[in-house]
């Protein structure tokens, strides 16, 4: 494998050390490129498969990989720290066969069929009203508005509430993946994945949707849309969550007191990195695997009594490594 396709695997199959060793290893040949590109593409396949109630922890990470993604100077104890987090998130979600598109429309399509759009609050992101895609925007539109606000109208502890903020990233979903055309000047392109961003902009309670908005648009183009289309899914969950806060819970105390260890002993681990042109062929484990116990009591072998400074200046939009 290469070396995204190595970074990648070990994020998705939640494995803490290989993806510290992978990170460290790639921090110092500067490859920061790939580095965030596994990075989105492994919170986008976690949105895929997540439950509501890991939306803030998701929430967190997509944060951290926007300062990743705005920021020059690369500071090598946050790049870790993102990894374990996603690699924690991985292990807590149920992978599920994706839903062929005609099976999701049967269970969707009723929650779709609204068309009265009584709000005047989407005005400024809907097509001209003599469009062909202005009577679709609104029934979407209609249809999101009627499931959102059926479901932030229940209490937290009702398991009707969770029902219909399934059904409502289900519809989003759908509409996504059938790519549907809606013709509008206040987005990048035609692609409905902005349209849908902005409708979730407009019901979200803080700017979170912005901020993913950000991340999605990182170097653009159409080929990117495949991978990036859970991360446009989770605004659903983003939208909700900014109204019921209580649905989720966020990291607790051990996974806190493994980020603080990562924090303490990022410098060691990059100094203690050996750059080589070797690559270490990664297997998946053939049994369940803790690692995040495994890690919280692991200690990095120290090649020599000093360390030295490694800090790379950015040359053609590399970035500049600080720990």
């Amino acid at each position: 494998m290469n070396d995204y396709d190595e970074l990648y695997q070990t994020l998705i199959d939640g494995n803490i050390q290989l993806s510290l060793t992978k990170l460290c290893r790639l921090v110092k040949e500067n490859k920061d490129d790939i580095i965030l590109n596994a990075f989105l593409n492994s919170i986008s396949f976690i949105a895929s498969n997540m439950d509501i109630s890991l939306t803030l922890k998701w929430e967190d990470i997509l944060n951290s990989i926007h300062w990743f993604i705005q920021n020059d100077v690369l500071e090598i104890d946050k790049i870790l720290i993102i990894s374990v987090k996603i690699c924690i998130l991985a292990k807590q979600i149920n992978i599920s066969k994706e839903i062929h598109i005609q099976s999701l429309r049967k269970i969707v399509i009723t929650s779709l069929e609204t068309k009265k759009l009584n709000s005047r609050i989407f005005d400024e992101i809907l097509p001209h009203a003599n469009s062909e895609s202005y009577p679709v925007a609104c029934q979407i539109i209609s249809s999101f508005e009627k499931l959102f606000v059926s479901c932030i109208n229940l209490s937290s502890n009702d398991k009707e509430m969770i029902a219909i903020a399934n059904k409502f990233r289900l519809c989003y979903e759908y509409v996504i993946r059938k790519k549907v055309y809606i013709e509008t000047t206040s987005v990048p392109d035609t692609d409905n994945i902005w349209f849908i961003l902005e409708v979730s902009k407009i019901l979200s309670k803080n700017n979170s949707i912005e901020i993913l908005k950000d991340v999605v648009k990182y170097n653009w183009n159409h080929k990117l849309r495949k991978n990036r289309i859970g991360l446009v899914i989770a605004s659903s969950f983003l939208v909700i969550v900014s109204h019921k806060l209580s649905l989720c819970s966020h990291w607790n105390e051990k996974e806190n007191i493994l980020f603080k260890k990562v924090m303490s002993m990022s410098s060691e681990m990059l100094s203690n990195t050996q750059v080589s042109n070797i690559k270490p062929v990664i297997k998946k484990p053939k049994q369940v695997v803790n690692h995040l116990e495994i890690f919280l009591s692991y200690t990095p072998h120290v090649i020599n009594n000093s360390f030295t400074d490694y800090v790379v200046d950015k040359h053609i939009e590399k970035k500049t490594i600080r720990y």
